[in-house]
């Protein structure tokens, strides 16, 4: 009987794992993201690029770094539901050589965004993960700073899309970024592609913890040090 069990079991061992899908190089969970070393307008370093955001020139630098102490840039990843958001808030702006043009002009400062992938969010073999382009895919930027120049006046909500097939990977050692990045190109403002406009950052190693994982954690040490003063 127990030899019946054990063979039984290990059938349900290997029928599993003979149709288990490749282990994704993301993990559920919410991560920080930081900037990628590949950029090929840095300084100063960027997690994100939109060329032409004024709508004024399209050779016009803008970029955005992750990794200003203002910034506050972050990914959530489902796997259940196949959706991939990135979101936070980012200091940057127009890029005018080494350094951002002076705040004072109107197209430098804090920004809002909200991206979501929604189509087609695979692991592929590798457990590379991508997205196939959609108009589901799509998100926006907002300047929180008040600005005179046109585009950013009244701080709108400037509309995002992904663009490419696929339009956005998660991979493993991404222009010989160590560990994960995230890169895939996007269009802005309504209009066609203006080169570079594109997702270029790195993933945090581990995801940040949940509120309630956290709490539970204090909890334990709190009682932990209570059980130790009795």
């Amino acid at each position: 009987m127990k030899n019946m069990m054990f063979a039984a079991a290990l059938a349900a061992a290997v029928v599993g794992s003979a149709f288990a899908g490749p282990t994704p190089v993301v993990a559920n969970g919410t991560y920080r993201l930081f900037n990628h070393d590949g950029g090929g307008a840095q300084p100063p370093a960027y997690g994100l690029r939109l060329d032409g955001l004024d709508l004024h020139h399209n050779t016009r630098i803008y970029s955005f770094d992750f990794e200003n102490a203002q910034s506050d840039m972050k990914m959530t990843v489902n796997h259940a539901n196949g959706t991939i958001r990135i979101f936070g808030q980012v200091y940057g702006g127009r890029d005018v050589g080494s350094a951002y043009e002076n705040p004072a002009n109107g197209r430098v400062g804090l920004w809002q965004i909200d991206f979501t992938y929604r189509n087609g969010v695979q692991t592929l073999s590798s457990g590379e993960i991508i997205a196939q382009q959609s108009p589901l895919n799509n998100g926006f930027i907002k300047p929180l700073f008040n600005s005179t120049v046109a585009a950013f006046a009244g701080n709108p909500l400037i509309p995002l899309v992904d663009f490419m097939m696929p339009s956005f990977h998660l991979g493993l050692n991404h222009r010989g970024e160590p560990g994960v990045s995230g890169w895939g190109w996007v269009n802005h403002s309504n209009r066609n592609h203006v080169a570079a406009s594109d997702w270029l950052f790195t993933v945090g190693a581990e995801p940040i913890p949940e509120p309630a994982t956290a709490s539970l954690g204090i909890l334990g040490v709190a009682m932990i040090s209570a059980l130790r003063r009795r």
